[in-house]
């Protein structure tokens, strides 16, 4: 495993993905893991209460789609918070789940009689709506995928129901070009990757260790100006 190396001044670029993150609705959690591997969650706070980057009051789209997923997956509220989005508070994602008619999704158990069944629809090659429909009709697809993946159960079969594409070299391909273009992941997928979502090009260009341009912002250019 590699050391990290933190580095003391903060370069455009990381503060950029810092402000970035913070107007996306990413926990501070989330913005290391994808932006900032090599600052501690403690500086990523520091440095934006510095420069006075704050999570909207107002919730994203993106925090609207992690709530209702993890939801869908049989997550509870705590846990939701802890793992994805630790800057709202419990309260506030109950809260937001009920003002969008959410709460059916919440929380029940699994019983080992649920895994024992989700095991066999697996085994027998049966795709997650139909283990629902045969053996689990008050569990959520989502919610078994989560419970798979977290059991280590994946099967291609599943996988493929899911509507998972493999990346082709003509993909990785027409990414690197954009890439080396200096273009945005947003660009890339209205010019190249029509098919790909800006997370599927975020997580693709991490494991090739590639990095897209992104827009300047306004306390870039002011740091700009002051040198």
């Amino acid at each position: 495993m590699k050391k990290r190396i933190y580095k003391k001044e903060w370069s455009i670029s990381e503060l950029q993905d810092l402000e970035y993150g913070i107007k996306k609705g990413y926990s501070f959690e989330t913005i290391q893991k994808k932006f900032l591997p090599f600052r501690t969650i403690e500086a990523l706070k520091l440095k934006a209460k510095f420069w006075s980057f704050k999570h909207s009051k107002v919730w994203t789209d993106y925090e609207l789609k992690v709530l209702k997923e993890e939801l869908e997956k049989g997550m509870t509220y705590p846990q939701i918070r802890d793992e994805f989005l630790s800057h709202r508070n419990v309260k506030s994602i109950q809260q937001q789940a009920r003002v969008k008619g959410w709460t059916k999704y919440s929380w029940q158990p699994w019983t080992n009689q649920d895994l024992m069944l989700l095991k066999k629809g697996m085994d027998d090659s049966l795709t997650y709506q139909e283990i629902v429909n045969k053996h689990l009709p008050n569990k959520k697809v989502r919610a078994l995928e989560y419970q798979a993946q977290k059991h280590g159960w994946h099967q291609q079969s599943h996988l493929m129901s899911k509507g998972c594409k493999k990346w082709t070299e003509r993909d990785i391909a027409l990414f690197k070009q954009g890439i080396e273009a200096a273009l945005t992941y947003k660009e890339i997928v209205n010019k190249y990757l029509p098919n790909r979502t800006d997370e599927a090009l975020a997580f693709q260009a991490r494991k090739q260790g590639w990095k897209a341009a992104q827009p300047w912002l306004m306390n870039e250019l002011f740091v700009l100006d002051l040198k």
